[in-house]
């Protein structure tokens, strides 16, 4: 692929890099979430049978 000098697309963000960043943010703060959980809550991890 030949790149093409063009100052105005430098500046366009591909949308699967911004989904790629809000799915990282989201999967960082649930595992973040689940620690605290995990550390405060223990007995909501524990199995029940």
């Amino acid at each position: 692929m030949e790149q093409i000098d063009a100052p105005m697309e430098e500046k366009h963000v591909p949308i699967g890099l911004v989904l790629l960043v809000i799915v990282m943010g989201l999967l960082a703060v649930a595992v973040l979430t689940a620690g605290a959980l995990l550390l405060t809550r223990p007995e909501l991890f524990t199995p029940v049978f």
